[in-house]
């Protein structure tokens, strides 16, 4: 069975110790709005608040998730984020109470029992009202002050992309540190800031950011844009010059890899394969 989804071209990929269906159902039940859309012993493909996720079941040390990258949730109303925050704190961790910002909106940052981190807000901007739920990118420690420059870096490389106005820290006498940006990658919502404060964590695989390419003349495109300067490994993953992890892959790879008339091969394949051969992996069929 073929499966087709909305037009997301770009979605996280959060990499859990073998929790992906847990997550996943966890998650849907706390927004109340989602849905399983695919399901294998590797992964869990999802949808919270009409946005793809997808989940990796994975032992791997090294892998896991950190505060680098979190994700923003706004809320029209304050009853609202409180309901949620309620849910996703149980068995978690509380990094920033709920407190009121800048005398108007609510705000509060916590990780989840799988140790993903969440913040919430209360928003009625234009961002908010395009992506309820966005990536979040702390640039600190080894890429503290960057984000202006991997902004601009990303801007090169997705030919549909734009960025909203750039907030600074007022504390900042350089007023050169970033407070918040958006930035938007064929209309996928992700914000960046620079952390004000030294922070112990940079970037991990843990999440990571997948793209569906139609063509292999568009896998090339993006692998080769992001392994300038950062490093590859196998099955379509390359780290950017910030550290940033990227699933280069083509728009069929989900449903060649739910099939378990050619999973085995397909694997098999992707084991032995950097940047991805999309006649190779259709050849398979």
């Amino acid at each position: 069975m073929t499966f087709d989804f909305n037009n997301q071209s770009i979605y996280p990929c959060i990499l859990l110790d073998n929790k992906a269906n847990l997550a996943a159902n966890f998650y849907i039940e706390t927004f109340g709005n989602g849905k399983i859309l695919m399901e294998v012993a590797q992964f869990t493909l999802f949808e919270i608040e009409n946005q793809l996720f997808k989940i990796i079941n994975t032992n791997h040390p090294d892998h896991r998730s950190n505060p680098a990258v979190s994700f923003m949730v706004s809320f029209e109303t304050e009853e609202e984020l409180r309901k949620i925050w309620n849910r996703l704190k149980v068995g978690g961790l509380v990094m920033i109470p709920l407190e009121l910002y800048d005398s108007k909106n609510t705000v509060g940052w916590l990780q989840d029992q799988f140790g993903i981190s969440w913040q919430l807000v209360t928003s009625t901007s234009q961002a908010s009202k395009h992506q309820k739920i966005s990536p979040f990118l702390q640039f600190g420690k080894s890429n503290s002050g960057r984000a202006e420059l991997a902004s601009n870096f990303y801007m090169e490389v997705f030919k549909h992309s734009k960025r909203d106005e750039i907030l600074r820290y007022e504390e900042d006498s350089s007023k050169k540190l970033v407070k918040h940006l958006g930035l938007y990658l064929n209309e996928y919502l992700i914000r960046m800031a620079d952390s004000f404060t030294e922070q112990p964590f940079d970037f991990s695989p843990g999440i990571s950011f997948t793209i569906e390419c139609e063509t292999q003349a568009e896998i090339d495109y993006y692998w080769n844009a992001f392994a300038f300067g950062g490093t590859t490994n196998p099955a379509g993953w390359v780290k950017d010059k910030f550290g940033i992890s990227w699933q280069i892959v083509p728009k069929e790879m989900n449903n060649w890899i739910v099939n378990p008339a050619i999973n085995l091969k397909v694997v098999a394949q992707l084991r032995i394969m950097t940047k991805i051969n999309i006649e190779k992996l259709r050849a398979i069929q």
